[in-house]
Protein backbone atom coordinates (compact mmCIF):
# COMPACT_ATOMS: atom_id res chain seq x y z
CA UNK A 1 0.00 0.00 0.00
CA UNK A 2 1.57 3.42 -1.03
CA UNK A 3 0.60 5.90 1.53
CA UNK A 4 1.05 9.67 0.18
CA UNK A 5 0.21 12.60 2.95
CA UNK A 6 -0.73 15.93 1.55
CA UNK A 7 -1.86 18.99 4.15
CA UNK A 8 -3.81 22.10 2.93
CA UNK A 9 -5.00 25.03 4.36
CA UNK A 10 -7.72 24.71 7.60
CA UNK A 11 -11.55 24.41 6.87
CA UNK A 12 -12.85 27.73 6.84
CA UNK A 13 -16.13 28.24 8.24
CA UNK A 14 -19.04 29.16 5.45
CA UNK A 15 -21.03 32.16 5.98
CA UNK A 16 -24.00 31.85 7.97
CA UNK A 17 -26.06 33.32 5.62
CA UNK A 18 -29.15 31.37 4.64
CA UNK A 19 -28.71 30.75 0.24
CA UNK A 20 -28.75 27.45 -0.41
CA UNK A 21 -26.03 25.80 -2.28
CA UNK A 22 -26.46 24.88 -5.88
CA UNK A 23 -27.43 21.27 -5.33
CA UNK A 24 -29.69 22.11 -2.52
CA UNK A 25 -31.90 24.58 -5.15
CA UNK A 26 -31.72 21.88 -7.64
CA UNK A 27 -33.40 19.38 -5.73
CA UNK A 28 -35.76 21.95 -4.46
CA UNK A 29 -36.50 22.79 -7.46
CA UNK A 30 -36.87 19.59 -9.06
CA UNK A 31 -40.41 19.89 -8.87
CA UNK A 32 -41.04 23.33 -10.12
CA UNK A 33 -39.40 22.97 -13.06
CA UNK A 34 -42.00 21.03 -15.50
CA UNK A 35 -44.81 23.55 -15.04
CA UNK A 36 -42.67 26.11 -16.37
CA UNK A 37 -41.87 24.40 -19.37
CA UNK A 38 -45.53 22.96 -20.05
CA UNK A 39 -46.66 26.48 -19.46
CA UNK A 40 -44.93 27.58 -23.33
CA UNK A 41 -42.83 29.66 -21.36
CA UNK A 42 -39.02 30.23 -22.39
CA UNK A 43 -36.07 30.04 -19.50
CA UNK A 44 -33.72 33.03 -19.79
CA UNK A 45 -30.32 31.98 -21.13
CA UNK A 46 -28.63 32.40 -17.39
CA UNK A 47 -32.01 30.52 -15.53
CA UNK A 48 -31.22 27.73 -18.40
CA UNK A 49 -26.89 27.56 -17.82
CA UNK A 50 -27.88 27.62 -13.66
CA UNK A 51 -30.18 24.78 -14.21
CA UNK A 52 -28.00 22.60 -16.34
CA UNK A 53 -25.01 23.41 -13.53
CA UNK A 54 -27.25 22.22 -10.84
CA UNK A 55 -28.25 19.14 -13.03
CA UNK A 56 -24.57 18.62 -12.99
CA UNK A 57 -24.06 18.43 -9.61
CA UNK A 58 -27.18 16.42 -9.14
CA UNK A 59 -25.88 14.02 -11.45
CA UNK A 60 -22.17 13.76 -9.66
CA UNK A 61 -23.96 13.78 -6.37
CA UNK A 62 -26.28 10.49 -7.39
CA UNK A 63 -23.20 9.05 -8.99
CA UNK A 64 -21.49 7.97 -5.84
CA UNK A 65 -22.83 5.61 -3.21
CA UNK A 66 -22.97 7.59 -0.01
CA UNK A 67 -22.29 5.28 3.16
CA UNK A 68 -22.33 6.49 6.69
CA UNK A 69 -20.49 4.35 9.72
CA UNK A 70 -21.16 5.00 13.37
CA UNK A 71 -17.35 4.90 15.30
CA UNK A 72 -16.00 5.73 18.80
CA UNK A 73 -13.32 5.61 21.24
CA UNK A 74 -11.30 2.25 21.47
CA UNK A 75 -13.37 -0.41 23.39
CA UNK A 76 -16.56 1.08 23.59
CA UNK A 77 -19.85 -0.16 21.15
CA UNK A 78 -18.63 0.86 18.35
CA UNK A 79 -15.46 0.46 16.11
CA UNK A 80 -12.74 3.40 16.76
CA UNK A 81 -11.91 5.93 13.73
CA UNK A 82 -8.87 3.63 12.91
CA UNK A 83 -10.33 0.44 13.55
CA UNK A 84 -12.62 0.89 10.79
CA UNK A 85 -9.78 2.91 8.78
CA UNK A 86 -8.29 -0.28 8.23
CA UNK A 87 -11.88 -2.43 8.02
CA UNK A 88 -12.39 -0.33 5.53
CA UNK A 89 -8.72 -0.57 3.45
CA UNK A 90 -9.12 -4.56 3.86
CA UNK A 91 -11.68 -4.46 1.96
CA UNK A 92 -10.93 -2.36 -0.62
CA UNK A 93 -10.84 -4.40 -3.95
CA UNK A 94 -7.71 -4.52 -5.28
CA UNK A 95 -6.46 -2.27 -8.57
CA UNK A 96 -10.22 -0.85 -8.58
CA UNK A 97 -8.64 3.02 -7.60
CA UNK A 98 -6.84 5.38 -5.24
CA UNK A 99 -8.62 6.44 -1.62
CA UNK A 100 -8.43 9.91 -0.23
CA UNK A 101 -8.76 10.39 3.66
CA UNK A 102 -10.03 13.38 4.90
CA UNK A 103 -9.30 14.51 8.13
CA UNK A 104 -9.35 17.82 10.60
CA UNK A 105 -5.31 18.83 11.09
CA UNK A 106 -6.64 17.26 14.56
CA UNK A 107 -6.75 13.58 13.49
CA UNK A 108 -3.75 13.75 11.09
CA UNK A 109 -1.81 11.86 13.06
CA UNK A 110 -4.16 9.28 14.23
CA UNK A 111 -5.11 8.41 10.77
CA UNK A 112 -1.28 8.47 9.52
CA UNK A 113 -1.03 5.86 12.18
CA UNK A 114 -3.69 4.17 11.50
CA UNK A 115 -2.39 3.63 7.51
CA UNK A 116 1.13 2.32 8.78
CA UNK A 117 -0.18 -0.12 10.39
CA UNK A 118 -2.35 -1.37 7.26
CA UNK A 119 0.81 -0.94 5.58
CA UNK A 120 2.94 -3.49 8.31
CA UNK A 121 0.15 -5.38 8.01
CA UNK A 122 0.23 -6.30 4.28
CA UNK A 123 4.14 -6.45 4.10
CA UNK A 124 3.77 -9.13 6.79
CA UNK A 125 0.88 -11.42 4.73
CA UNK A 126 3.03 -13.99 3.15
CA UNK A 127 3.03 -13.53 -0.33
CA UNK A 128 1.74 -16.21 -2.93
CA UNK A 129 3.81 -16.30 -6.59
CA UNK A 130 1.21 -15.79 -9.24
CA UNK A 131 1.30 -18.08 -11.98
CA UNK A 132 -1.41 -17.00 -13.81
CA UNK A 133 -1.21 -14.47 -16.26
CA UNK A 134 -4.66 -14.37 -18.08
CA UNK A 135 -7.49 -13.54 -16.25
CA UNK A 136 -10.56 -16.11 -16.62
CA UNK A 137 -13.98 -16.57 -16.00
CA UNK A 138 -13.52 -17.88 -12.63
CA UNK A 139 -10.58 -16.16 -11.31
CA UNK A 140 -8.48 -12.92 -11.91
CA UNK A 141 -4.83 -12.91 -13.45
CA UNK A 142 -3.26 -11.77 -10.19
CA UNK A 143 -4.44 -10.64 -6.65
CA UNK A 144 -0.93 -10.77 -4.87
CA UNK A 145 1.19 -7.77 -4.85
CA UNK A 146 -1.39 -5.65 -5.62
CA UNK A 147 -1.30 -1.82 -4.45
CA UNK A 148 -3.48 1.43 -3.61
CA UNK A 149 -2.63 4.64 -3.09
CA UNK A 150 -3.73 6.19 -0.37
CA UNK A 151 -3.77 9.47 -0.04
CA UNK A 152 -4.25 11.51 4.13
CA UNK A 153 -5.50 14.94 3.30
CA UNK A 154 -6.49 17.97 5.76
CA UNK A 155 -9.90 19.30 5.04
CA UNK A 156 -9.93 22.73 3.64
CA UNK A 157 -12.00 25.29 1.57
CA UNK A 158 -9.65 24.67 -1.79
CA UNK A 159 -9.58 20.67 -0.92
CA UNK A 160 -8.58 18.83 -4.27
CA UNK A 161 -8.82 15.59 -4.92
CA UNK A 162 -6.46 13.51 -6.51
CA UNK A 163 -7.27 12.74 -10.03
CA UNK A 164 -8.91 9.27 -10.09
CA UNK A 165 -9.94 8.78 -6.65
CA UNK A 166 -12.62 6.36 -5.90
CA UNK A 167 -12.88 6.19 -2.28
CA UNK A 168 -13.35 8.99 -0.05
CA UNK A 169 -13.04 8.62 3.15
CA UNK A 170 -14.32 11.27 5.84
CA UNK A 171 -12.55 10.96 8.79
CA UNK A 172 -13.96 13.46 10.44
CA UNK A 173 -17.56 14.66 9.44
CA UNK A 174 -18.02 17.17 7.57
CA UNK A 175 -18.39 20.93 8.98
CA UNK A 176 -21.08 21.76 6.55
CA UNK A 177 -23.34 21.02 3.04
CA UNK A 178 -20.14 23.00 1.36
CA UNK A 179 -17.90 20.96 2.82
CA UNK A 180 -19.44 17.31 1.95
CA UNK A 181 -20.15 18.79 -1.55
CA UNK A 182 -16.45 19.97 -2.05
CA UNK A 183 -15.31 16.30 -1.22
CA UNK A 184 -17.48 14.21 -4.10
CA UNK A 185 -15.09 13.22 -6.69
CA UNK A 186 -15.27 13.78 -10.04
CA UNK A 187 -15.27 10.27 -11.10
CA UNK A 188 -18.61 9.71 -9.72
CA UNK A 189 -20.38 10.93 -12.80
CA UNK A 190 -19.13 8.01 -14.86
CA UNK A 191 -19.71 5.18 -11.48
CA UNK A 192 -23.11 4.21 -13.02
CA UNK A 193 -20.76 2.11 -15.41
CA UNK A 194 -18.11 1.10 -13.90
CA UNK A 195 -17.88 -2.37 -11.91
CA UNK A 196 -16.54 -0.31 -8.97
CA UNK A 197 -18.56 2.52 -7.96
CA UNK A 198 -17.42 5.42 -6.69
CA UNK A 199 -17.64 5.81 -2.77
CA UNK A 200 -18.16 8.26 -0.19
CA UNK A 201 -18.05 6.59 3.56
CA UNK A 202 -18.40 9.19 6.29
CA UNK A 203 -17.72 8.04 9.81
CA UNK A 204 -19.58 9.90 12.35
CA UNK A 205 -20.15 9.58 16.31
CA UNK A 206 -23.58 9.69 17.72
CA UNK A 207 -23.17 12.99 20.18
CA UNK A 208 -22.28 14.58 16.39
CA UNK A 209 -26.15 13.75 15.01
CA UNK A 210 -27.57 16.87 16.79
CA UNK A 211 -24.89 19.25 15.63
CA UNK A 212 -26.17 22.11 13.41
CA UNK A 213 -23.84 20.60 10.22
CA UNK A 214 -24.84 17.09 10.78
CA UNK A 215 -28.46 18.14 10.19
CA UNK A 216 -27.95 20.36 7.47
CA UNK A 217 -26.02 17.26 5.54
CA UNK A 218 -29.18 15.39 6.83
CA UNK A 219 -31.49 17.65 5.34
CA UNK A 220 -29.32 18.23 1.86
CA UNK A 221 -29.70 14.40 1.59
CA UNK A 222 -33.26 14.61 1.92
CA UNK A 223 -34.08 16.89 -0.55
CA UNK A 224 -31.82 15.05 -3.03
CA UNK A 225 -33.61 11.78 -2.08
CA UNK A 226 -36.98 13.67 -2.88
CA UNK A 227 -35.70 14.57 -5.92
CA UNK A 228 -34.19 11.59 -7.53
CA UNK A 229 -37.59 9.07 -6.15
CA UNK A 230 -39.02 9.87 -9.26
CA UNK A 231 -35.99 10.31 -11.80
CA UNK A 232 -34.77 6.87 -13.20
CA UNK A 233 -31.97 9.26 -14.78
CA UNK A 234 -30.39 9.81 -11.44
CA UNK A 235 -31.34 6.31 -10.02
CA UNK A 236 -35.03 6.88 -9.28
CA UNK A 237 -36.61 4.79 -6.16
CA UNK A 238 -33.53 2.21 -6.03
CA UNK A 239 -31.23 5.48 -5.58
CA UNK A 240 -33.57 6.72 -3.16
CA UNK A 241 -34.00 3.66 -0.77
CA UNK A 242 -29.26 4.38 -1.05
CA UNK A 243 -30.05 7.68 0.66
CA UNK A 244 -33.03 6.39 3.09
CA UNK A 245 -29.84 4.56 4.61
CA UNK A 246 -28.34 7.30 5.61
CA UNK A 247 -31.42 9.42 6.39
CA UNK A 248 -32.60 6.52 8.85
CA UNK A 249 -29.00 6.79 10.32
CA UNK A 250 -28.77 10.24 10.92
CA UNK A 251 -32.35 10.27 12.93
CA UNK A 252 -31.24 12.08 16.50
CA UNK A 253 -33.92 10.23 17.61
CA UNK A 254 -34.25 6.27 17.53
CA UNK A 255 -36.24 3.48 19.56
CA UNK A 256 -33.45 1.31 21.08
CA UNK A 257 -35.86 -1.54 20.56
CA UNK A 258 -36.86 -0.86 16.73
CA UNK A 259 -34.81 -3.24 15.40
CA UNK A 260 -35.97 -6.13 17.23
CA UNK A 261 -32.69 -7.51 18.86
CA UNK A 262 -32.21 -9.22 21.93
CA UNK A 263 -30.33 -7.65 24.59
CA UNK A 264 -27.83 -9.85 26.34
CA UNK A 265 -28.84 -13.02 28.73
CA UNK A 266 -32.23 -12.79 26.28
CA UNK A 267 -33.49 -15.54 25.01
CA UNK A 268 -35.65 -16.40 22.06
CA UNK A 269 -39.72 -16.33 22.64
CA UNK A 270 -40.60 -18.85 19.45
CA UNK A 271 -42.22 -22.24 20.65
CA UNK A 272 -39.36 -24.00 19.54
CA UNK A 273 -36.54 -22.22 22.57
CA UNK A 274 -39.04 -21.74 25.07
CA UNK A 275 -39.31 -25.70 24.43
CA UNK A 276 -35.88 -26.13 24.95
CA UNK A 277 -36.32 -29.31 21.86
CA UNK A 278 -33.41 -30.05 20.13
CA UNK A 279 -35.28 -30.75 17.17
CA UNK A 280 -39.36 -31.43 15.88
CA UNK A 281 -40.79 -32.72 12.95
CA UNK A 282 -44.05 -31.68 11.14
CA UNK A 283 -46.21 -32.75 7.79
CA UNK A 284 -48.04 -30.43 5.47
CA UNK A 285 -50.74 -31.29 2.64
CA UNK A 286 -50.78 -28.80 -0.39
CA UNK A 287 -53.55 -26.52 -0.33
CA UNK A 288 -56.83 -27.89 -1.64
CA UNK A 289 -56.76 -25.39 -4.53
CA UNK A 290 -53.32 -26.68 -5.40
CA UNK A 291 -53.90 -30.51 -5.78
CA UNK A 292 -54.08 -30.61 -9.72
CA UNK A 293 -50.74 -32.61 -10.02
CA UNK A 294 -49.98 -36.00 -10.55
CA UNK A 295 -49.79 -36.84 -6.82
CA UNK A 296 -52.15 -35.06 -5.09
CA UNK A 297 -51.12 -36.92 -1.33
CA UNK A 298 -47.65 -35.83 -1.77
CA UNK A 299 -46.53 -33.35 1.03
CA UNK A 300 -43.74 -32.13 2.87
CA UNK A 301 -42.13 -32.96 5.75
CA UNK A 302 -40.37 -30.37 7.58
CA UNK A 303 -37.66 -30.18 10.34
CA UNK A 304 -36.70 -27.66 12.65
CA UNK A 305 -33.49 -28.25 14.40
CA UNK A 306 -31.28 -26.31 16.45
CA UNK A 307 -27.68 -24.94 14.77
CA UNK A 308 -26.36 -26.38 18.39
CA UNK A 309 -27.48 -29.69 17.68
CA UNK A 310 -25.45 -29.94 15.12
CA UNK A 311 -22.05 -30.13 16.91
CA UNK A 312 -23.00 -33.51 17.97
CA UNK A 313 -25.03 -34.49 15.09
CA UNK A 314 -25.16 -38.50 15.77
CA UNK A 315 -26.72 -37.93 18.57
CA UNK A 316 -29.98 -35.74 16.74
CA UNK A 317 -29.60 -37.89 13.96
CA UNK A 318 -32.55 -40.18 15.09
CA UNK A 319 -35.02 -37.13 16.08
CA UNK A 320 -34.47 -36.11 12.49
CA UNK A 321 -34.58 -39.28 10.41
CA UNK A 322 -37.12 -39.12 7.79
CA UNK A 323 -40.47 -40.77 8.12
CA UNK A 324 -42.22 -39.95 4.77
CA UNK A 325 -40.02 -42.02 2.25
CA UNK A 326 -38.82 -41.48 -0.91
CA UNK A 327 -38.61 -38.01 -0.75
CA UNK A 328 -36.94 -36.77 -4.00
CA UNK A 329 -35.18 -33.76 -2.48
CA UNK A 330 -34.05 -31.39 0.53
CA UNK A 331 -34.57 -27.84 1.21
CA UNK A 332 -31.98 -26.22 3.53
CA UNK A 333 -33.58 -22.62 5.01
CA UNK A 334 -31.92 -20.21 6.64
CA UNK A 335 -33.89 -17.48 8.35
CA UNK A 336 -33.01 -13.82 8.97
CA UNK A 337 -32.08 -11.96 11.92
CA UNK A 338 -33.37 -12.35 15.22
CA UNK A 339 -36.41 -14.77 14.01
CA UNK A 340 -36.52 -17.93 13.98
CA UNK A 341 -40.13 -18.51 13.04
CA UNK A 342 -40.35 -16.49 9.86
CA UNK A 343 -42.23 -19.21 7.73
CA UNK A 344 -44.29 -20.63 10.85
CA UNK A 345 -47.80 -21.16 9.28
CA UNK A 346 -46.72 -21.18 5.96
CA UNK A 347 -45.19 -24.43 5.41
CA UNK A 348 -47.39 -25.99 3.27
CA UNK A 349 -46.43 -23.94 0.43
CA UNK A 350 -43.11 -26.09 -0.07
CA UNK A 351 -45.90 -29.06 -0.76
CA UNK A 352 -45.46 -29.12 -4.72
CA UNK A 353 -47.54 -32.24 -6.05
CA UNK A 354 -46.25 -32.00 -9.42
CA UNK A 355 -42.25 -32.70 -7.23
CA UNK A 356 -43.36 -34.93 -4.81
CA UNK A 357 -42.43 -35.78 -1.28
CA UNK A 358 -40.29 -32.96 -0.02
CA UNK A 359 -37.89 -32.64 2.90
CA UNK A 360 -37.63 -28.88 4.60
CA UNK A 361 -35.09 -28.34 6.72
CA UNK A 362 -35.72 -24.97 8.71
CA UNK A 363 -31.97 -24.64 10.58
CA UNK A 364 -31.99 -22.22 13.83
CA UNK A 365 -29.14 -20.22 14.72
CA UNK A 366 -28.14 -19.48 18.25
CA UNK A 367 -29.09 -16.29 19.55
CA UNK A 368 -31.44 -15.93 16.19
CA UNK A 369 -28.40 -14.54 14.53
CA UNK A 370 -25.83 -16.93 12.55
CA UNK A 371 -22.73 -14.17 12.99
CA UNK A 372 -22.05 -10.69 14.44
CA UNK A 373 -21.34 -7.58 12.25
CA UNK A 374 -18.61 -5.09 13.00
CA UNK A 375 -20.59 -2.13 12.14
CA UNK A 376 -23.43 -2.86 14.10
CA UNK A 377 -24.88 1.04 13.83
CA UNK A 378 -25.33 0.56 10.37
CA UNK A 379 -27.37 -2.46 10.30
CA UNK A 380 -29.27 -1.46 13.43
CA UNK A 381 -30.20 1.37 12.45
CA UNK A 382 -29.84 1.78 8.91
CA UNK A 383 -28.32 0.17 5.90
CA UNK A 384 -25.46 -0.31 3.91
CA UNK A 385 -25.46 0.86 0.33
CA UNK A 386 -21.60 -0.15 -0.54
CA UNK A 387 -20.03 -2.54 2.39
CA UNK A 388 -21.19 -4.71 5.29
CA UNK A 389 -18.22 -5.22 6.88
CA UNK A 390 -19.28 -9.20 7.80
CA UNK A 391 -17.14 -10.94 11.21
CA UNK A 392 -15.74 -14.08 8.98
CA UNK A 393 -14.93 -16.08 12.14
CA UNK A 394 -18.40 -16.20 12.71
CA UNK A 395 -19.29 -16.80 10.04
CA UNK A 396 -16.97 -20.15 9.22
CA UNK A 397 -18.15 -21.17 12.62
CA UNK A 398 -21.69 -21.65 11.54
CA UNK A 399 -20.51 -22.51 7.87
CA UNK A 400 -18.36 -25.35 8.68
CA UNK A 401 -21.75 -26.62 11.13
CA UNK A 402 -23.95 -25.63 7.81
CA UNK A 403 -21.49 -28.30 5.69
CA UNK A 404 -22.16 -31.32 8.26
CA UNK A 405 -25.77 -30.58 7.65
CA UNK A 406 -25.67 -30.94 4.11
CA UNK A 407 -23.47 -34.18 4.21
CA UNK A 408 -25.91 -35.42 6.46
CA UNK A 409 -28.96 -35.14 4.13
CA UNK A 410 -27.24 -36.13 1.18
CA UNK A 411 -26.69 -39.44 2.61
CA UNK A 412 -30.04 -39.54 3.22
CA UNK A 413 -30.37 -39.22 -0.56
CA UNK A 414 -28.36 -41.82 -1.36
CA UNK A 415 -25.88 -39.68 -2.20
CA UNK A 416 -27.36 -37.67 -4.68
CA UNK A 417 -26.43 -34.21 -3.18
CA UNK A 418 -27.65 -32.31 -6.27
CA UNK A 419 -31.08 -32.91 -4.98
CA UNK A 420 -30.40 -30.38 -1.73
CA UNK A 421 -30.91 -26.40 -2.36
CA UNK A 422 -29.89 -24.05 -0.14
CA UNK A 423 -32.28 -21.08 0.79
CA UNK A 424 -31.88 -18.17 3.26
CA UNK A 425 -33.55 -14.51 3.63
CA UNK A 426 -31.66 -11.48 4.70
CA UNK A 427 -28.70 -12.81 6.82
CA UNK A 428 -29.37 -16.35 6.34
CA UNK A 429 -29.45 -15.35 2.39
CA UNK A 430 -25.81 -14.69 3.07
CA UNK A 431 -24.88 -17.04 5.21
CA UNK A 432 -26.19 -20.05 2.87
CA UNK A 433 -24.73 -18.86 -0.09
CA UNK A 434 -21.14 -19.15 1.68
CA UNK A 435 -21.75 -22.83 1.90
CA UNK A 436 -23.04 -22.46 -2.13
CA UNK A 437 -20.08 -20.61 -2.75
CA UNK A 438 -17.44 -23.78 -0.41
CA UNK A 439 -19.35 -26.69 -1.46
CA UNK A 440 -17.08 -29.48 -2.51
CA UNK A 441 -20.69 -31.32 -3.15
CA UNK A 442 -23.03 -30.75 -5.94
CA UNK A 443 -25.90 -28.91 -5.20
CA UNK A 444 -29.52 -28.06 -6.82
CA UNK A 445 -28.71 -24.64 -6.45
CA UNK A 446 -29.32 -21.60 -3.95
CA UNK A 447 -32.09 -18.76 -3.75
CA UNK A 448 -32.25 -15.88 -1.47
CA UNK A 449 -33.94 -12.77 -0.84
CA UNK A 450 -33.42 -9.32 0.40
CA UNK A 451 -29.11 -10.60 1.09
CA UNK A 452 -25.91 -9.98 -0.99
CA UNK A 453 -22.97 -11.98 -1.38
CA UNK A 454 -20.33 -12.88 1.59
CA UNK A 455 -17.65 -11.54 -0.92
CA UNK A 456 -15.73 -8.75 -1.35
CA UNK A 457 -15.98 -5.52 0.06
CA UNK A 458 -18.27 -7.07 2.32
CA UNK A 459 -15.06 -9.52 3.58
CA UNK A 460 -11.61 -8.90 3.66
CA UNK A 461 -9.22 -9.75 0.58
CA UNK A 462 -8.04 -13.10 2.11
CA UNK A 463 -11.67 -13.77 3.11
CA UNK A 464 -13.47 -13.69 -0.09
CA UNK A 465 -14.15 -16.92 -0.92
CA UNK A 466 -14.29 -16.11 -5.37
CA UNK A 467 -10.32 -15.63 -4.45
CA UNK A 468 -9.62 -18.72 -2.46
CA UNK A 469 -6.45 -20.78 -3.61
CA UNK A 470 -8.28 -24.16 -4.88
CA UNK A 471 -12.02 -23.02 -4.81
CA UNK A 472 -14.60 -25.35 -5.72
CA UNK A 473 -16.19 -24.53 -9.32
CA UNK A 474 -18.17 -27.79 -9.24
CA UNK A 475 -21.91 -25.48 -8.75
CA UNK A 476 -20.44 -22.83 -11.17
CA UNK A 477 -23.39 -24.28 -13.83
CA UNK A 478 -26.17 -24.90 -11.20
CA UNK A 479 -28.72 -22.07 -10.57
CA UNK A 480 -28.83 -19.58 -8.29
CA UNK A 481 -31.89 -17.06 -8.15
CA UNK A 482 -31.60 -13.93 -5.97
CA UNK A 483 -34.52 -11.32 -5.27
CA UNK A 484 -33.77 -7.79 -4.03
CA UNK A 485 -36.58 -5.06 -2.99
CA UNK A 486 -36.13 -1.63 -5.49
CA UNK A 487 -37.03 0.31 -2.10
CA UNK A 488 -34.89 -2.05 0.50
CA UNK A 489 -32.81 0.75 2.22
CA UNK A 490 -31.20 -2.04 4.30
CA UNK A 491 -29.23 -4.01 1.60
CA UNK A 492 -29.72 -1.76 -1.37
CA UNK A 493 -30.71 -2.66 -4.93
CA UNK A 494 -27.31 -1.11 -6.39
CA UNK A 495 -25.47 -3.34 -4.18
CA UNK A 496 -26.81 -6.46 -4.72
CA UNK A 497 -26.69 -5.87 -8.39
CA UNK A 498 -22.90 -5.38 -7.85
CA UNK A 499 -22.34 -8.46 -5.63
CA UNK A 500 -24.15 -10.53 -8.54
CA UNK A 501 -22.16 -9.19 -11.36
CA UNK A 502 -19.04 -9.56 -9.39
CA UNK A 503 -20.32 -12.99 -8.98
CA UNK A 504 -20.61 -13.96 -12.32
CA UNK A 505 -17.11 -11.87 -13.71
CA UNK A 506 -14.96 -13.88 -10.99
CA UNK A 507 -17.04 -16.00 -9.59
CA UNK A 508 -17.53 -17.54 -12.95
CA UNK A 509 -21.11 -18.76 -11.93
CA UNK A 510 -23.35 -18.85 -15.40
CA UNK A 511 -26.73 -19.35 -14.57
CA UNK A 512 -27.69 -16.65 -11.87
CA UNK A 513 -30.55 -14.16 -12.32
CA UNK A 514 -31.41 -11.33 -9.79
CA UNK A 515 -34.93 -9.60 -9.91
CA UNK A 516 -35.55 -6.31 -8.57
CA UNK A 517 -39.13 -5.93 -6.80
CA UNK A 518 -40.24 -1.90 -7.46
CA UNK A 519 -42.13 -1.86 -4.28
CA UNK A 520 -40.75 -3.60 -1.92
CA UNK A 521 -38.60 -3.10 0.66
CA UNK A 522 -36.59 -5.35 3.07
CA UNK A 523 -39.75 -6.50 5.09
CA UNK A 524 -41.60 -7.05 1.90
CA UNK A 525 -44.33 -5.17 -0.35
CA UNK A 526 -45.89 -1.93 -0.02
CA UNK A 527 -49.80 -2.35 0.19
CA UNK A 528 -50.93 -3.07 -3.19
CA UNK A 529 -47.87 -3.15 -4.82
CA UNK A 530 -47.32 -7.37 -4.70
CA UNK A 531 -47.06 -8.62 -8.19
CA UNK A 532 -50.49 -10.00 -9.20
CA UNK A 533 -50.00 -13.88 -9.77
CA UNK A 534 -51.20 -16.09 -12.92
CA UNK A 535 -55.36 -17.52 -12.04
CA UNK A 536 -54.13 -20.82 -11.38
CA UNK A 537 -51.88 -18.95 -8.12
CA UNK A 538 -54.53 -16.42 -7.63
CA UNK A 539 -54.67 -18.40 -4.01
CA UNK A 540 -51.48 -17.48 -3.18
CA UNK A 541 -51.85 -13.63 -3.09
CA UNK A 542 -51.69 -13.08 0.54
CA UNK A 543 -48.80 -15.60 0.91
CA UNK A 544 -47.29 -12.89 -1.87
CA UNK A 545 -47.33 -9.93 0.40
CA UNK A 546 -46.49 -12.07 3.41
CA UNK A 547 -43.92 -14.26 1.97
CA UNK A 548 -42.41 -13.26 -0.95
CA UNK A 549 -39.81 -15.33 -0.85
CA UNK A 550 -41.90 -18.56 -1.05
CA UNK A 551 -43.69 -17.96 -3.86
CA UNK A 552 -40.27 -16.97 -5.32
CA UNK A 553 -38.99 -20.52 -4.20
CA UNK A 554 -41.93 -22.04 -5.77
CA UNK A 555 -41.51 -21.03 -8.80
CA UNK A 556 -37.85 -21.50 -9.01
CA UNK A 557 -37.41 -24.90 -7.19
CA UNK A 558 -39.04 -27.42 -10.12
CA UNK A 559 -35.74 -26.53 -11.92
CA UNK A 560 -33.49 -26.28 -9.32
CA UNK A 561 -34.23 -30.07 -8.52
CA UNK A 562 -34.77 -31.12 -12.06
CA UNK A 563 -31.86 -29.48 -13.71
Amino acid sequence: MQVAVMTGRRHVQASKSKKRTPLAKCAGMTAKRPRLEESGFRQSPVATAAAAKEKELLRTFCGAVHQLGFVDVRGSFYSSKSERLQQLLARIPSNSGSAAVIVDCSSLAAARAALERCRRNDMAKPRTRATRKVATPCSPASTAGSHMQVSVMVSSSSLQLPHGTKYVINYDFPKSVDDYLGRLPSSAESAQSDEHPTVVYSFIQEHELTLKSCQEVRALFQRVRNAVVLEPEFGGAAKAAELDAMLEQMETEQDDDEDGSMDDGETCDCIFCQACSMATLSYHTPMMALRSGPNPAAGVEVVRLHQSALEDLPRAAPLIAPRLPGHVGTVICLHCLNCHTPWDGWEHLFAMPELGTLRVVFLLADGCSWHDYADVGSIGSGGVPWMDILDVEAMNRSDQLLERLVDHEAELLGGRSERIVLMGTSQGGGQSLLRFLRSQKRLGGWLGTVCHAPTLPHTTRESDPLLAPGRPLINCDRPMRLMAGEEDSVFPAGLVLRDADRLRRIGGFQDLEVIVQPGMGHEGFREGCAPVLDKAEVSLSVAQTEVPELIYLRQNLPKMLTA
